[in-house]
């Protein structure tokens, strides 16, 4: 086993292919640390951290996947090569679960960040040419099972929707992209308040969060702690052929998603 009940390096991180990215992380002192990184120092700190001797799984805002079975031959409906089942599913008025205005699930095909994301991390593999996942540095999951696949582990998260699902009934404006410093600690309260992330509780007074790229990457850091600590708060929405999100977990929601997936 590689993961379970093993120390890991956790990294939440929010890639930017038109300006700086953003990585969460604990400092030596256990406190959340929130930094900025270059498109160059992103490459190098990732390429470093699938070096060290060390377990590390990163929490990544962007699309890891695209078409199914990109390495066989067969193609599949015209309309994967630019959404997925699993923004499909977001994007169905059937189903029950249309995130408000404000929280975007756009098919991957129309998604920037997957330029820089496969520029330093090998994701998405969208062509039989590419490397085969267990041939990447991060090997990509899509359940619970895998965390022993490998001890440097990557997962898909979708901030956005997370913070969505954690609301409960509250009544919020989710377009929180380019809001200000101060509009954005109602969304900090909510996180902290919400029972899946009470871990950081105590450190919401001094965590400063100045954008919505540091609530982003902020959020995915603790859905990959909580994964590693806490693993039934939260469910892999999705799989390997339909594309897979880390989130809060929501068994109504896994039930609607297998049945529309279902053959």
């Amino acid at each position: 086993m590689n993961f379970l009940n093993k120390e890991v390096i956790i990294i939440g991180i929010d890639p930017a292919p038109g300006k700086n990215s953003t990585v969460c992380s604990l400092n030596d002192n256990n406190e959340i640390f929130i930094r900025n990184l270059s498109h160059n120092n992103l490459r190098t700190f990732v390429d470093e951290l699938a070096t060290l001797n060390k377990n590390v799984l990163i929490a990544w805002d962007a699309p890891l996947t695209g078409i199914d079975n990109p390495l066989k031959s067969d193609y599949n409906l015209q309309g994967d090569f630019t959404q997925r089942k699993l923004e499909k599913f977001f994007a169905s008025q059937d189903n029950g679960y249309k995130p408000p205005k404000g929280v975007s699930v756009l098919g991957y095909g129309g998604c920037p960040h997957w330029t820089i994301t496969q520029h330093i991390l090998g994701y998405p593999i969208l062509s039989r040419f590419h490397t085969a996942n267990n041939l990447l540095p991060f090997q990509l999951i899509h359940n619970t099972e895998a965390l022993e696949s490998s001890n440097k582990l990557l997962v898909e998260v979708h901030p956005a929707l997370a913070l969505w699902m954690l609301k409960k009934g509250r009544m919020l404006d989710f377009a929180y992209k380019k809001k200000s410093k101060e509009e954005l600690q109602v969304f900090v309260q909510l996180i902290f308040q919400s029972e899946i992330f009470k871990d950081f509780k105590s450190q919401e007074k001094q965590l400063c969060i100045d954008n919505d790229d540091q609530l982003d990457a902020l959020i995915a850091f603790l859905l990959a702690y909580t994964l590693m600590h806490h693993p039934n708060d939260v469910m892999f929405l999705g799989n390997e052929h339909a594309g897979s999100f880390l989130l809060p977990k929501n068994v109504k929601m896994q039930r609607a998603f297998t049945a529309f997936v279902k053959p």
